[in-house]
């Protein structure tokens, strides 16, 4: 898995918040370049405010990726922003919260059977979603 890029802020398929945790949103199937297959994925992680001990930046700097290959059932875990930097102006103020939205594109390669990703920030609500080849594809 590769994390390509990692872009801020809300869009149309930003996945709603209403409690602290991770949210994802995978809104199309994905594209084939050059055999890989590349998922976009939309998400959000909210997060008291009193729970952040450093930096506004943290809301996502504190999210993990893992995917897991249902098959195999062997995963692997990285973070979403890797070595990327994110400002404060990148987190939203939502009442006594801080949320970051972000759109991301995982880079995979092509298999028969499903992946599975899964958000996870601290002790707060994760939340998984399912990444399928497109039909054809393998």
């Amino acid at each position: 898995m590769l994390v390509r890029s990692v872009s801020f802020g809300l869009t149309a398929e930003t996945p709603a918040t209403s409690g602290a945790g991770v949210v994802l949103a995978h809104p199309g199937p994905p594209t084939v370049e050059g055999g890989a297959l590349v998922h976009v994925v939309h998400g959000s992680s909210r997060v008291p405010a009193v729970d952040i001990e450093v930096e506004r930046a943290e809301v996502l700097r504190g999210v993990f990726l893992t995917l897991i290959y249902a098959p195999a059932q062997g995963g692997v875990t990285v973070p979403l922003l890797g070595p990327r930097l994110v400002f404060p102006d990148d987190i939203d103020d939502v009442g006594a919260d801080l949320v970051g939205s972000f759109r991301c594109e995982i880079v995979l390669a092509p298999r028969v059977g499903a992946f599975y990703l899964h958000a996870a920030y601290r002790q707060y609500v994760s939340n998984v979603v399912r990444l399928m080849a497109p039909p054809g594809a393998r």
